[in-house]
C-alpha cells in the first residue's frame, strides 16, 4: 500500500531537509554580508541554492503518492522563496531529474513491484549523474537564468526548463552551449538502449 514506513521516514529526509538546508544557507550568507558591509567592503556575490526535487514532482506518481508529494512540495517551496528572495543576492533553482543510475536506485529495483519498475523502463534510460550535476553547475554559473527556475533532466530532452503557471517571467530560453550538450546526451542514451535492446 500506499501508507507504511515512508510515510513516517520520508518527510523529514525529503523535505525537512531542503527547508532546513536552505535556511542555514541564507542565514550564513546574510550574516557573511553583514560582516562585509561592517569592514566597509562592497561584496556583489550572489548565494545559489540548488535543491534537488525529481519529475516525480512534476508529474505524480500512482504508486509512489507520498514521495510524488514531498518532490512537488520542494518544488513549490524553493519557488516561493526564491520569490521572497527576489531584491536580494539570493537565486534559487530546483532541479528534477528523471531516473538516476545510482546505488539507490539498484535498491529501489529489489524492493518495488514489477509496476513500477515498468514505469522507470518505459520513462527512457536511467540519467547518469553527472548530468545532474552540469545541470547544477549551469545554473550556479549562469547568473542570466531567473531565480526560481525549475530545471528538468530526463533522457527525452536532456536539460531543459519546465513550463509551470504563476512564474513571474518569461520563458528562458535554454543556452546553446547547454542545448547541444543534451542533442549529444540525448544520441547517446538512444544508441545506448539500441544495443542494450539487441542484446535482449
Amino acid at each position: 500500500g500506499w501508507v507504511g514506513n515512508q510515510s513516517v521516514y520520508l518527510p523529514p529526509v525529503g523535505l525537512l531537509g531542503v527547508i532546513l538546508g536552505s535556511k542555514v544557507a541564507v542565514d550564513s550568507f546574510s550574516a557573511r554580508r553583514e560582516e562585509d558591509e561592517g569592514d566597509g567592503e562592497d561584496d556583489d556575490t550572489d548565494l545559489v541554492i540548488v535543491n534537488i526535487s525529481s519529475m516525480a514532482g512534476l508529474i505524480p506518481l500512482p504508486f509512489q503518492p507520498i514521495y510524488s508529494g514531498l518532490k512537488a512540495a520542494v518544488v513549490m517551496f524553493s519557488r516561493a522563496i526564491a520569490a521572497y528572495m527576489q531584491r536580494t543576492n539570493v537565486r534559487v533553482y530546483t532541479i528534477c531529474p528523471n531516473y538516476v543510475d545510482t546505488p539507490m536506485m539498484e535498491e529501489v529495483f529489489k524492493h518495488q513491484s514489477r509496476k513500477f519498475i515498468h514505469a522507470i523502463e518505459k520513462s527512457g534510460a536511467l540519467l547518469p549523474p553527472e548530468v545532474v550535476s552540469t545541470a547544477a553547475v549551469e545554473a550556479v554559473k549562469n547568473k542570466s537564468l531567473p531565480s526560481g527556475l525549475v530545471i528538468r533532466v530526463t533522457p527525452q530532452l536532456g536539460i531543459d526548463f519546465a513550463r509551470l503557471p504563476g512564474s513571474p517571467f518569461a520563458q528562458p530560453v535554454v543556452p546553446a552551449s547547454l542545448k547541444a550538450y543534451s542533442e549529444r546526451l540525448v544520441a547517446k542514451i538512444k544508441e545506448r538502449d539500441q544495443k542494450i535492446a539487441a542484446k535482449l
